[in-house]
């Protein structure tokens, strides 16, 4: 009995060991740059809004009256342009400030090609971002044109639209990056810790 709690004993301490050793950092990989996990949290905010704009416009294309679609797709708008821009109705919120889904989309494309960034990263992470911008355009074009309508139908018909453009913008997870969007470029980055937010 005692021989066996000496080798469980030593298996044990060989576990605690190893286990230690595996959760220590790996020393060859390479710390995440404040440009990458700027990146990555802009990314992320992106991804947020977008979330908040498909279930806007969700909301807009099963709306009963002409009047609640158009005040859902001008929200949508808002969030797209952001203040000062031509089609923002401060009256529709947010509250929050922030430069809009499409600013932030070119800002981010310029930003990347002189940013501190894996170089093999670099020419994907600019392609999608301008992408991204693409479809934001394509998506504010089709809510001006519901804020335009006169028949309910056609309004719907113009958020689909812009609920297609938004949800490709947004991407998803597992897309092939020549395909994707906002969330298959936070796969192509190095992983950030989410900002501390405190109590």
């Amino acid at each position: 009995m005692p021989a066996k709690r000496a080798v469980g004993a030593t298996v044990l301490a060989a576990l605690v060991v190893g286990t230690g050793l595996a959760a220590q950092p790996d020393p060859s990989a390479s710390p995440v740059t404040p440009d990458v996990a700027r990146i990555v949290f802009t990314l992320r905010t992106m991804g947020d809004r977008l979330l908040l704009s498909l279930h806007l416009a969700t909301m807009g294309v099963f709306s009963p009256t002409s009047m609640d679609q158009r005040l859902y797709a001008g929200q949508v708008l808002n969030y797209l342009v952001g203040p000062g821009a031509d089609g923002f109705d401060p009256r529709l919120g947010p509250e929050e400030e922030f430069p809009g889904l499409l600013p932030e989309a070119r800002s981010l494309s310029e930003f990347v090609l002189s940013a501190n960034v894996p170089p093999e990263v670099r020419e994907r992470l600019v392609w999608v971002a301008r992408k991204v911008a693409l479809l934001l355009a394509m998506a504010r074009d089709e809510l001006l044109q519901v804020l335009r309508a006169r028949r309910l139908d056609v309004g719907a018909d113009h958020l689909l639209r812009a609920f297609a453009f938004l949800h490709a913008a947004l991407g998803r997870e597992n897309d092939p990056v020549y395909l994707g969007g906002v969330l298959a470029l936070l796969r192509i980055l190095p992983p950030v810790p989410p900002p501390d937010r405190g109590p």
